[in-house]
């Protein structure tokens, strides 16, 4: 199992130096935080990626459970399970659950299912939490760097919504809200829902959320086509893209020498020779118009000594999206 450093929190409180029960833990860091009272907390958002070792992961998410330190939903696709999400419940965390040790707990374990997925770069994480104290309320957004989990941590006042949301989780929505005069409550929610929508708007999810299809994309090879193949598929808000040998790849120096005598221009003669050294080529998303929308570089060097390698690239889905380009270069114009 992982013994991965948990992540850094705000201001975090120092580990106690002898057992101590929930309650003096909790006791303890409010004092160094000057928070108060511990009242509840609660996650939101997910982790998804592609793990090599899907009995590991599951064993790391019972941890995860076990911890006590929020519940979550673990959802397994693909033939031998090896594309997985988490998906945080809106349920509430217990005070006497709201411990150093559980949050540790909890981040070796999700650091653990990190470490079970061969490409780092298939890890998104949109996970964080929000812990509600008497005189504050610390939020930590859990991200996936190069495979590590980090924990980016703020500390702000506690308002009225966070302790009436935090009342709510307790005692029920009804009770914790009675008294407020529904006009009142229509406001908040509409004033909630156009925030959240100009939150995820500006944070691109709207755009990956509404993306064109994987299927409707046309894939442009150019000179390329027949020496490469390339399949792709929608996950979660970004196109997950598989690149192979295709069926015209030379297999010997002969190939590639003929390959490179064929051009005709420096453009092809370029092209053919990133194929032949595995130099960086590009993936590029674009709109009708042609404009670059995304692109990542790509190298086809494990191709020349194994024919079944495969690469795999992944680009944040758009709603104008049209056509996936291989190219010689991003596109991109410098700003």
């Amino acid at each position: 199992m992982s013994d991965a450093t948990p992540p850094e929190w705000s201001k975090p409180p120092a580990l106690p130096s002898r057992s101590r029960s929930a309650g003096e833990e909790n006791a303890s860091k409010d004092v160094e935080h000057g928070l108060g009272r511990a009242l509840s907390a609660r996650f939101a958002g997910m982790v998804e990626g592609r793990t090599s070792d899907a009995v590991l992961l599951r064993a790391l998410f019972d941890q995860i459970e076990d911890s006590g330190f929020g519940t979550f939903t673990l959802e397994l696709t693909g033939s031998a399970g090896e594309r997985f999400r988490i998906f945080a419940e809106e349920a509430r965390i217990e005070p006497e659950d709201m411990t150093e040790a559980k949050r540790h707990a909890f981040a070796r374990s999700l650091q653990g299912i990190f470490d079970t997925c061969s490409l780092k770069a298939s890890i998104e994480s949109t996970l964080r939490s929000t812990e509600v104290f008497e005189h504050g309320v610390r939020e930590t957004l859990f991200s996936a760097v190069d495979g590590r989990l980090r924990g980016v941590s703020k500390i702000r006042e506690a308002s009225s919504a966070d302790r009436a949301t935090a009342s709510a989780m307790s005692r029920g929505e009804h009770e914790a809200f009675h008294g407020l005069h529904g006009r009142r409550l229509a406001l908040i929610a509409v004033l909630f829902m156009v925030g959240s929508v100009l939150v995820l708007w500006r944070s691109g999810w709207i755009d990956r959320f509404f993306a064109e299809d994987a299927s409707a994309l046309e894939v442009e090879l150019g000179l390329l086509d027949g020496h490469l193949d390339i399949s792709v598929e929608k996950s979660w808000g970004s196109y997950a893209i598989e690149i192979r040998r295709g069926p015209e790849f030379p297999t010997d120096n002969d190939g590639f020498d003929a390959l490179r005598a064929s051009a005709k221009t420096p453009t092809e003669r370029a092209t053919y020779s990133a194929l032949a050294e595995g130099d960086e080529l590009w993936l590029r998303l674009e709109n009708r118009d042609g404009k670059v929308l995304e692109a990542q570089p790509f190298r086809v060097r494990s191709f020349l000594s194994d024919a079944s390698e495969k690469i795999e690239v992944k680009l944040a889905g758009r709603m104008d999206a049209k056509t996936l380009r291989v190219a010689l270069d991003s596109g991109k114009k410098p700003q």
